[in-house]
Formats: C-alpha cells, sequence, structure tokens
C-alpha cells in the first residue's frame, strides 16, 4: 500500500540585503515621496540594498487581490527578488485586519520579511524562522488600525446628523451645476488611466471611486473627442 505524499514546507533560508520598498498614499492630494525618502535611509543605514520600489495610491480598506501596488509585490517575491518588504507603518500594508494578516502570511511563506519602520520590529528573524514578537505585535496593531477607522467613520457620521439638525446644506447647492472642466480636473487620474486604455472597473478600484463616477468620466471624454472631430 502506497502512503499519501503530503506537500513538503519550503525550507527555512536565512535572509540576505536584497530589500523592497512599499509604500501607499489614500488620494492624489497625498505624496509618498516623504515616505519613500524615509525608508531610503532607514535601509541605506542598515546596508540593505534597494532593488524595488512601489507605491499605490489607493484607499487601505481595498482587498489585496483589487490593488495593483500588492498584486505587484506579491508577484516580485514569488521570484524570490528580495528578502525583505520595509514600510514605515503597518497601515501601509492596508486598514483591514483580515487583508493585512493574510499579506503578511503570504510573505511569510515565501521567506519574505515585512519590516515596519516606526516600530523597528520584522516578521522574521536574519535565520529566515518566525519572528514570535512580531506575530504578536502585528496582529494588535492591524487590529487597533481597523477600530480606529470604526471610530472616525461614527465621528463623520454623527458630524453630517449634527449638520443636518442644524438646518445645515450638505454638498453642492441645489440647482448648481459643476462644469465638465471642473469635474474632469477634480477626477485627473481617472482621465489619465482611462486615456490609457484601462477599463472603467481598474479605473474606478485605482481611483477608490465609484464606477458611476467614471463611467461620467468616460462619457464626457468620449463627447469631447467627438467634438474635436467635428472641428
Amino acid at each position: 500500500m502506497t502512503r499519501k505524499k503530503h506537500p513538503q514546507t519550503p525550507p527555512i533560508k536565512p535572509l540576505d540585503n536584497r530589500a523592497c520598498l512599499f509604500c501607499r498614499v489614500s488620494s492624489d492630494s497625498q505624496n509618498p515621496q516623504r515616505q519613500l525618502d524615509d525608508l531610503r535611509a532607514f535601509a541605506s543605514a542598515r546596508k540593505w540594498d534597494i532593488v524595488s520600489e512601489i507605491s499605490e495610491t489607493i484607499s487601505g480598506v481595498i482587498d489585496n487581490d483589487s490593488r495593483d501596488g500588492v498584486i505587484e509585490l506579491l508577484e516580485r517575491a514569488t521570484k524570490q527578488e528580495f528578502s525583505r518588504v520595509v514600510c514605515t507603518e503597518l497601515s501601509r500594508l492596508g486598514r483591514n485586519t483580515i487583508q493585512v494578516l493574510t499579506l503578511l502570511e503570504t510573505l511569510k511563506n515565501l521567506g519574505v520579511s515585512v519590516c515596519i519602520q516606526t516600530l523597528g520590529i520584522e516578521t522574521l528573524l536574519d535565520s529566515g524562522k518566525d519572528n514570535p514578537v512580531s506575530g504578536l505585535l502585528c496582529g494588535i496593531l492591524s487590529q487597533v488600525s481597523s477600530i480606529e477607522r470604526t471610530w472616525i467613520k461614527e465621528r463623520q457620521a454623527s458630524g453630517i446628523k449634527r449638520a443636518k439638525s442644524e438646518g445645515k446644506i450638505l454638498g453642492r447647492r441645489k440647482g448648481s451645476v459643476e462644469s465638465v472642466s471642473v469635474f474632469l480636473q477634480k477626477h485627473s487620474k481617472a482621465v489619465k488611466l482611462l486615456k490609457s486604455n484601462m477599463s472603467i472597473r481598474n479605473t474606478a478600484t485605482l481611483c477608490n471611486t465609484a464606477p458611476a463616477t467614471i463611467f461620467k468620466v468616460k462619457k464626457y471624454l468620449t463627447n469631447m473627442k467627438g467634438g474635436e472631430g467635428q472641428n
């Protein structure tokens, strides 16, 4: 009788000096340059070789499989291009507890350590083995980050409710019309992505914007293009 073979656990390898810097900001009004500068200095002080820099502009609550930055990170990690991922804070990896922990676990299984600059800790030891302290701390911090976002939403809802009870007008005044140029300028990132032939769905995900809004952007661009052709 043949014994059933179980899949073998990948061998544990010591970490080397190859590092990938990972940055995330939530909107176009934010600039990831400060994060990059801090991480470059941090890696240089430890004599790590920066082989890749990944930066994304997207909300941290979006699922990993809808984030181009995370997808690229995992693709490169699978190819064993680096031993470490370095980020300024745990929240840069995301603000959804389950998604963050899934990402950390996936990277660990690939033999890639995540280093959190502000805490000065890594998920793996130099030997490649689990760092027990970081496992506990990452779980706590990720949960705190999720709770913090819930509080923010509650405060926003409370503020809106109070404003309505005081008779304040929220949003654009009734009867006012936003011009096409102002609308397109407000959604300049979506304009750029759509002009590069990206789909409405992917553009909506990358811009953290409702698909209906992206459809409206595309409609305006199409109308403008048609108008140019008639001149």
